[in-house]
């Protein structure tokens, strides 16, 4: 085909688009919709998602009924929410996409995140844009870390369309006190803060911890997991939480053990003894040179707390130590027993 065919053929063209644009009134092809309700939601994030609602009659949008939820979970409503700028948002909204039939529509100024939203929820629902949901299961979650000597961590989280939006954490410490705004650590503060913030920011237990706060950073990591299924939940032991104290019987040289047990969540966590001697002054590891004694003195508690009962082996060359300190063990955990 010649230069001058091909011109012709160009020509022509334009000339059907033009007649054809003319025959719409200059106007864009109207939206292919089916009759009846058409549903979509935004993303969720950590400020909350939109979930919205055409009507669709005769091929036309005739009615727009739109929620905004908080992070938490609560709705937004014109009657408790007084941010003018949102208020404008949630008539302005509705009212753009009815005149220009089109998620295409300028958002409102100082409802940024809340424009976003509106107009991701209804290029869904007009199928522009596939739906997409997080990972996680929506609803309420709840766990717990592992509890140890200074306390354990426990997280209550929500999950909207399959994305963290809310993390509340409680540190309690092994008396049951829980840490709060009148706990005077700063790092503390910062990590209370932080923590939830990066869970909801990444969608994921894999954040950075809190320099200076490792133990509640890996304990908060640890109850998030648990929360999201993606560990086993915390098995509570088998005693009453509380601080419970024993003493056995004298041995044969005249001294005695006494000796404290701590229960967090069911499980001992800690274990505090001392020996007198027949005179009733203590065995002090800073001065007591008895090296199967002190080997006793670190190694009863720890096989306590590791097996969670007074089941536990002597220690060789502190026999009589090891019996009293079993006997006041017993003692404690009968106490400790529901």
């Amino acid at each position: 085909m010649t230069f001058e065919g091909q011109g012709r053929l160009l020509i022509a063209a334009l000339a059907v688009a033009a007649l054809t644009l003319a025959a719409c009134g200059g106007q864009p092809a109207a939206l292919q919709l089916e009759d009846g309700t058409h549903e979509g939601a935004s993303d969720a994030d950590g400020s909350g998602y939109v979930r919205l609602q055409l009507t669709v009659e005769n091929g036309e949008i005739t009615d727009v009924d739109w929620q905004e939820f908080r992070g938490d979970g609560g709705e937004k409503t014109t009657d408790d929410y007084t941010y003018d700028a949102w208020l404008e948002a949630a008539e302005e909204l509705p009212a753009r996409l009815l005149e220009a039939q089109s998620a295409d529509i300028d958002g409102v100024a100082g409802a940024t995140g809340t424009s976003d939203k509106f107009k991701q929820a209804a290029r869904r629902a007009l199928d522009e844009e596939p739906d997409e949901v997080g990972p996680f299961t929506d609803g309420e979650h709840e766990g717990f870390s592992d509890p140890d000597a200074h306390g354990f961590v426990r997280v209550k989280l929500l999950v909207q369309r399959g994305s963290v939006t809310d993390v509340q954490l409680q540190e309690f410490q092994a008396d049951g006190t829980e840490k709060d705004e009148d706990y005077h650590y700063d790092v503390w503060q910062e990590a209370k803060d932080q923590l939830p913030k990066r869970v909801i920011q990444q969608q994921s237990t894999d954040i950075d911890a809190v320099a200076g706060a490792t133990s509640t950073s890996e304990k908060f990591i640890q109850a998030v997991r648990r929360a999201l299924q993606e560990e086993d939940p915390y098995e509570a032991g088998q005693y009453v939480d509380g601080v419970f104290q024993a003493q056995s019987d004298p041995g044969d040289r005249g001294g005695y053990v006494e000796l404290e047990v701590t229960v967090v969540l069911g499980r001992v966590v800690d274990v505090q003894f001392e020996e007198y001697q027949d005179d009733g002054e203590a065995k002090d590891p800073d001065d007591y040179h008895h090296e199967a004694w002190i080997q006793a003195h670190e190694r009863l508690p720890e096989q306590v707390i590791d097996q969670q009962n007074a089941d536990i082996d002597a220690v060789a060359g502190a026999t009589q130590t090891s019996e009293m300190f079993q006997q006041a063990l017993q003692r404690a955990l009968e106490e400790a027993s529901p």
